[in-house]
């Protein structure tokens, strides 16, 4: 994984982060992910199988960024611990955070306490608001972005002439050139349900007072 991120190209990591879930090492698949989608590919084509399938892999990279988020005392969470670099203090209720870590280059303030190694030290409180801020704040920026991009994709008009006479007579045409078959309509339907999924995993982050009054309790 370390050498992929160094060396190797940015379409690898989607193949590494499958490897990792179906051994079970989920913070290694979400490290991966994220090295991914931090420069959205663009989705601009007529494709919407390859759409489709982009969008299963955000979907779970977007899942399980929310399920950090929301995770039950992350401070003592295995998978928390091994993806930040973090572990107990000498003194109780104390963090360390080794480096490099993108709590403190993200959520932290110029002055920070270092142990002898270097390393910042900061108080479980200090540690899971900042924690919460840095994953809100990356699962907010990367759902927006991608629907900015998704919207462009999924609503490029179609070439009317292309649909009736399967051929088209304008170069270069600005208007999709697909086949309006079953399993075309399919992938439609699935890229947009998977659109609606990834956008609510935000809109309790975005919009939390709106959220909480929506909700209905059986």
């Amino acid at each position: 994984m370390f050498r992929a991120i160094l060396d190797g190209p940015q379409t690898r990591f989607p193949e590494l982060a499958d490897s990792f879930l179906k051994r079970g090492n989920q913070h290694a698949a979400l490290h991966c992910y994220d090295h991914y989608f931090e420069h959205l590919p663009p989705l601009l084509g007529d494709d919407i199988e390859k759409i489709t399938f982009y969008l299963r892999q955000f979907s779970d990279y977007v899942h399980m960024l929310r399920d950090f988020i929301f995770l039950d005392e992350p401070a003592r969470n295995p998978r928390t611990c091994k993806l930040f670099g973090i572990r107990d203090g000498e003194e109780k209720g104390m963090i360390v955070l080794s480096k490099p870590n993108i709590l403190y280059l993200t959520s932290f303030p110029p002055e920070k306490n270092l142990d002898s190694k270097g390393n910042f030290v900061v108080s479980q409180e200090h540690f899971l608001t900042a924690l919460q801020h840095c994953l809100k704040t990356r699962l907010l920026d990367r759902v927006t972005r991608e629907n900015d991009t998704c919207h462009q994709a999924l609503h490029k008009p179609l070439c009317v002439h292309h649909v009736i006479f399967k051929n088209c007579n304008s170069s270069p045409c600005d208007f999709s050139h697909i086949s309006l078959d079953s399993v075309w309509f399919q992938h439609w339907v699935q890229a947009h349900l998977l659109q609606i999924d990834i956008y609510n995993n935000i809109l309790g982050i975005q919009y939390p007072r709106e959220f909480r009054a929506q909700q209905r309790f059986v």
